[in-house]
């Protein structure tokens, strides 16, 4: 007895599942999905990886900003971002509209000093990133104050790297 209530159950359990979704229940589907250029952004080699405290305004980091998907749809721009010590409501610029892939930026320990308006100190770190802006107009940040990035996901993908961290060592 206690094997055909089980089994009606999962029968009942398959049943409901099949019949429990349907062409009319999707909602409102978009006609085409927007297709997202997600960035690559690493550290280029031969140049400085970390941030002495000791001497920070002797910093020289360069990084590339690029597509992972070099092939798909390019965004409209990039615009080069850091955040200072995980502090996404105080976003900085370090240059707007690169629409060239990929291309190195270099920034300096002085740069990053000006920008945030304070010294570099030991335990300081520093994240790059970009702000991506599509040909329709939408903007997707690199350091929204509230959820993740672009979107979950993004940089999970394999061999991808949508920012990099300059610590102060």
């Amino acid at each position: 007895m206690k094997k055909i209530i089980i089994l009606s159950f999962y029968i009942f359990s398959i049943a409901g599942l099949f019949t429990a979704c349907s062409k009319d229940e999707n909602g409102d589907l978009p006609d085409q999905l927007t297709q997202f250029p997600t960035p690559l952004v690493v550290k280029v080699a031969g140049t400085d990886q970390s941030i002495s405290a000791a001497n920070p305004n002797a910093f020289s980091g360069k990084f590339r900003v690029g597509l992972y998907f070099t092939t798909g749809t390019p965004p409209k721009k990039y615009d080069v971002v850091v955040i200072k010590n995980n502090d996404k409501a105080n976003v900085k610029v370090i240059q707007t509209d690169v629409t060239t892939f990929p291309t190195d930026i270099t920034i300096t320990g002085s740069q990053l000093a000006t920008l945030f308006g304070s010294p570099i100190v030991a335990g300081d770190r520093f994240d790059i990133s970009v702000d991506v802006t599509i040909y329709t107009g939408e903007k997707f940040e690199a350091f929204p104050v509230t959820g993740n990035p672009y979107a979950a996901g993004i940089a999970a993908q394999p061999g991808s790297s949508t920012s990099v961290r300059y610590n102060v060592i």
